[in-house]
């Protein structure tokens, strides 16, 4: 659901839009709780290598994975099928640099 507010001339319109998104095929929040497992257990669990939990957004305990930045540091999603997105939106995440500068 969206919420948009328009102010005009000291009135106040505040419009609800429902809209219908489709269920994601896979959902990894890569934190704590569910490490590289799917949220809703669809899809097989991802295989870690060298991948720490660390503080997620707005400073959350536990609630995103550090990626060291080597070949060796990263999550494999394994597919059996399940992860056919040829008719899919677009792949999410959000990512935090925190390499220092050379």
């Amino acid at each position: 659901m969206c919420l948009l507010l328009s102010r005009c001339k000291q009135i106040t319109t505040v419009i609800f839009l429902l809209l219908d998104f489709p269920e994601p095929i896979a959902f990894y929040p890569l934190n704590a709780r569910y490490e590289a497992r799917e949220k809703e257990n669809r899809q097989l669990k991802g295989i870690v290598r060298d991948v720490a939990i660390t503080n997620g957004p707005y400073n959350e305990p536990g609630g995103a994975c550090m990626f060291y930045g080597t070949e060796s540091s990263y999550i494999v999603f394994p597919n059996n099928g399940g992860l056919d997105i040829r008719f899919s939106g677009p792949f999410q995440t959000p990512l935090h640099s925190c390499a220092e500068p050379n």
